[in-house]
């Protein structure tokens, strides 16, 4: 086969693309493979709390003498956490590397879904980015949740796509499998980081545009007791839910008190400059050294891409800046690269969109 004949092989079929970009991210990684697990912060709080489960304490801080339940993170990461560690894996080098797979999982389902809304060229040159991403990379081996959140996401974009275009074959209404399938994995994501809850509340919106009411009534059937029996657990135990830490001028010193609308703006611009200057340029080539002069126009070719595709819009051109917005409201303590690992393919996308336009012009 001549260098043409499988290049065109390659970029024509839906799923050999994606599977030697995710391919190619786990060489990357296992290449990159290094050290122990970080004993403590996040990490130890998912390990902990995967130890009780298989202990058989339930979810609870089993760090605690009084054991009290946790209500902070919810349940699905720390199960993941525990499914490796049953399997035999150790809680430090062997967590990380089951991270690895997972990661190189989600690199490949990302390339799947930008296969299906972009054109071949388009979704390489996307998955290439993400593939090869230093700080990726890098947050892929580490056993938090923002890998598997980002892999829940996709997932749930995927599977309201095809729900979608299940349309056309049907009545009119989405298949109830593919919405089920969907709103399986919106709520994966939702009780894998709180902050899943502006893929959900896009979800709605998205399908009210659709008007497709039996899809909203399944997703609010399914959804709402299983988040109100979240609630009620946190509310019982006394604790002050996500919302809580996210309203503290300094999560880390509650006594401070809860922001203001002004604290809030100020935190969205602190954080807006935050990611611009040193996050993006973290995201793409590992370190935050090229500052504005890099993240400027990155933002600005990631907004245009967004905004073309407004004329067109989807689940996630309404999912993005409800995400975005959320990620500048949190504080400015907090903000790192690995908030924007969910929404790092619809970054990819829409930044190589506006570089295809660009190139068309010139």
């Amino acid at each position: 086969m001549s260098d043409t004949s499988l290049l065109k092989s390659f970029t024509s079929s839906t799923w050999k693309g994606p599977l030697a970009i995710g391919i190619l991210h786990l060489a990357l990684s296992l290449a990159a493979f290094h050290g122990p697990q970080f004993p403590g912060g996040d990490d130890a709080t998912y390990i902990s709390l995967a130890k009780s489960l298989m202990q058989g304490h339930g979810y609870v801080d089993i760090w605690d003498p009084a054991m009290h339940p946790h209500t902070q993170y919810p349940p699905v990461f720390p199960l993941i956490v525990a499914g490796g560690l049953l399997a035999g894996l150790s809680p430090f080098a062997g967590l990380k590397l089951m991270m690895v797979f997972i990661s190189a999982t989600t690199v490949f389902v990302s390339c799947l879904w930008l296969r299906r809304v972009s054109s071949p060229a388009i979704a390489l040159c996307a998955g290439l980015f993400i593939a090869i991403s230093p700080e990726l990379i890098r947050l892929g081996q580490i056993a938090l949740s923002d890998v598997p959140f980002w892999l829940f996401a996709i997932l749930s974009l995927l599977a309201w796509r095809r729900a979608d275009n299940g349309v056309a074959e049907s009545d009119g209404r989405m298949p109830v499998g593919w919405v089920i399938a969907a709103t399986a994995a919106t709520l994966a994501a939702y009780f894998t980081r709180s902050a899943g809850a502006p893929l959900l509340l896009a979800t709605l919106i998205w399908l009210l545009i659709r008007r497709q009411p039996r899809a909203i009534a399944i997703v609010l059937g399914v959804s709402l007791p299983l988040i109100l029996a979240w609630w009620y657990r946190g509310h019982a135990a006394g604790a002050g839910g996500y919302l809580g830490p996210f309203l503290s001028v300094d999560p880390y010193d509650p006594a401070l008190g809860s922001v203001g609308v002004v604290d809030l703006l100020k935190r969205a611009f602190a954080n807006s400059s935050t990611y611009a200057a040193r996050q993006l340029s973290r995201l793409v080539f590992g370190n935050p050294l090229h500052g504005l002069e890099f993240g400027i126009p990155f933002v600005a070719a990631m907004i245009y891409g967004w905004a073309a595709r407004l004329r067109k819009m989807s689940l996630p051109e309404i999912w993005f800046p409800f995400y975005v917005g959320l990620v500048l409201l949190w504080p400015v303590t907090w903000a790192g690269a690995r908030f924007l690992l969910p929404i790092v393919p619809l970054i990819a996308l829409y930044v190589a969109e506006t570089i295809g336009a660009i190139a068309k012009k010139t």
